[in-house]
């Protein structure tokens, strides 16, 4: 019965998830959510930053964690953040990025395991993560999307809280 409950919450959280957009696609629609927010209890807001020069769009899932991302006025999103008791699905949040992740991340690991933060920069991807059980948060953007006077430091300061 241990093991049922077990896949049950890692379904309900992949589901949750499976609303957030990744680097360089485009946030899903608070309508277009319906069948997550329904299922896994998600909740999701939208709002422009205080320059207008990006949208925020705020995931909330069932398990407490918060998945921001950052998309400019064309819709592409160009930054992530997240924070929660679990890790997200890195190969979901980064997209088509996670492969020069993944590649980085392979070479680290064997250096490095088990660390608990993890620092990533290249060909103009940032990644940023860090925690323990229960305590997860990062950062993911692309510098090529970000709009025009946004910093990373105000990424950073907006990150998912």
């Amino acid at each position: 019965m241990g093991a049922r409950r077990i896949v049950f919450i890692a379904a309900l959280g992949a589901a949750s998830l499976q609303a957030v957009a990744a680097l360089g696609g485009h946030p899903e629609a608070p309508s277009a959510m319906n069948r997550y927010t329904a299922s896994a209890k998600a909740a999701v807001s939208a709002s422009d930053s205080a320059s207008g020069a990006y949208r925020t769009w705020v995931t909330t899932t069932a398990d407490g964690s918060v998945i921001k991302e950052f998309a400019n006025h064309d819709g592409v999103v160009f930054a992530v953040t997240w924070q929660g008791p679990w890790r997200p699905d890195l190969k979901q949040l980064l997209g088509s990025y996670y492969t020069t992740f993944q590649q980085e991340s392979a070479q680290r690991v064997s250096m490095h395991a088990r660390a608990p933060s993890h620092v990533f920069s290249k060909q103009g991807l940032f990644v940023s993560t860090r925690g323990h059980a229960r305590a997860f948060e990062g950062l993911a953007y692309v510098q090529a999307l970000l709009p025009p006077g946004v910093s990373p430091a105000e990424l950073h300061s907006g990150a998912a809280r």
